[in-house]
């Protein structure tokens, strides 16, 4: 777990805790500020770390890493 959370950056987390409050792909792009091609290349990147394959599983990840509660809260 150690290892995972050294790779997530700010940005990461903002993703996970969006995706956790609105689940819709388009936005959470808009709400974290960044274009869906970025968004797309984050979300790769966190299925990888997170050895997931899809957004629902991603979600339900995060929070039961503690990264976000389960309203899209962060916690670290």
């Amino acid at each position: 777990m150690f290892l995972m959370e050294t790779k997530l950056d700010y940005l990461d987390i903002l993703i996970l805790a969006s995706l956790v409050r609105n689940g819709s792909r388009k936005v959470l792009a808009n709400d974290v500020g960044i274009s869906e091609r970025t968004l797309r290349r984050h979300i790769k990147k966190l299925y990888t770390l997170l050895n997931v394959q899809n957004d629902i599983k991603l979600a339900l990840a995060a929070v039961n890493a503690g990264i976000v509660d389960s309203y899209g809260n962060i916690l670290k």
